[in-house]
C-alpha cells in the first residue's frame, strides 16, 4: 500500500522527537525499488507495541535482549494460543 500520510508529507520538524526516523522512511521510500506498507493494529501486534513503548520511555540508545523481557512472555503465550484481543 501507500505509505501513510506523515511519510508522505511536506518537510519534517527538526526538533520533532521521531524526525530522523521520519526522514530515514523517507529516503528509503523514494529509492529505486518498489516497497508496501501495511497498518497493523497494536493489538495484532502486542510484543512489538511493548517494546517500542519500552524503548520510547528509556534512556538507552540500543537495548539487546537475548531472551523475551518477561513482559513479553504472556503476550507471547497468548499469540502462539492465537487469543484474540478485542480493540476498544
Amino acid at each position: 500500500g501507500d505509505p501513510p500520510p506523515y511519510i508522505r508529507a511536506g518537510d519534517v520538524n527538526p526538533w520533532h522527537h521521531y524526525a530522523s526516523i521520519l526522514t530515514n522512511i523517507r529516503d528509503l521510500v523514494k529509492r529505486n525499488w518498489s516497497i508496501g506498507f501495511k497498518h497493523t493494529k497494536r493489538e495484532a501486534n502486542a510484543v512489538a507495541d511493548l517494546l517500542a513503548k519500552a524503548g520510547a520511555a528509556g534512556t538507552d540508545a540500543w537495548t539487546e535482549f537475548r531472551e523475551p523481557p518477561p513482559a513479553a512472555i504472556p503476550l507471547l503465550q497468548a499469540d502462539a494460543a492465537r487469543v484474540m484481543f478485542a480493540r476498544i
